[in-house]
């Protein structure tokens, strides 16, 4: 129950060893049930683990949430600019994206993130070029901004577009690194495997009919 950028800066530190990112994620997470001496301690018990294990068998995390610290993915996304000469007619909208996370605040992200998405639309293949290997994890990250403001924008079907939204992104990145086994830590409605409530969680669509991922 992360977000895609979350769980970047997550790996980050399982590669690395680097405590700056795990820092910078939990202090965007003040406040939350998850920001925690004992959740912090997790990470670094996972990575001393993951570290003792052959390249291949170790674990990556995936973040496949809606965003929730709108300035993790925020920051995310100003990263994937690092080393990278701009098109021109990306320089607005991507120096917008400089100032913005230079002085992020609730309604400065929100904007930010319609007006890029809005430019993807319109320069979606200048994006691709410019990115590169980076594009997957730049689009994954701003629809899941859009995604959170559209979801909670709509109360009354919050739970039925989340989870859709998580089983989306469970499957583009499960299409884009694929993977032996996935083993979930999410909450108990996620992990009903049939409708609830009149809603298909996340484990029922990933058991409905023609999911690969069925049975």
């Amino acid at each position: 129950e992360i977000s895609y950028a979350h769980a970047w800066y997550i790996n980050r530190f399982l590669e690395t060893g680097d405590r700056t990112d795990l820092d910078f994620v939990f202090g965007q997470m003040h406040g939350f049930v998850d920001c925690s001496v004992e959740k912090r301690r997790f990470w670094i018990e996972l990575r001393n683990w993951n570290t003792s294990l052959p390249p291949a068998e170790r674990v990556r995390v995936m973040g496949i949430d809606l965003e929730r610290m709108p300035g993790i993915s925020l920051a995310y996304l100003r990263r994937q600019l690092t080393g990278k000469p701009i098109p021109t007619d990306l320089c607005p909208i991507m120096d917008r994206l400089r100032a913005v996370a230079a002085k992020p605040s609730p309604g400065s992200i929100r904007s930010l993130t319609a007006e890029m998405v809005r430019s993807v639309d319109a320069h979606r293949a200048d994006y691709v070029r410019f990115l590169g290997d980076r594009w997957f994890g730049f689009d994954l990250a701003l629809d899941n901004l859009q995604d959170s403001y559209r979801c909670r924008a709509d109360k009354a079907h919050y739970d039925f577009l989340r989870d859709r939204v998580m089983y989306s992104n469970f499957r583009r990145q499960a299409a884009e690194a694929p993977f032996v086994s996935a083993y979930g830590r999410v909450g108990s409605d996620h992990v009903l495997q049939h409708r609830s409530g009149g809603i298909d969680h996340l484990s029922s669509l990933l058991n409905g009919a023609g999911s690969k991922w069925a049975g």
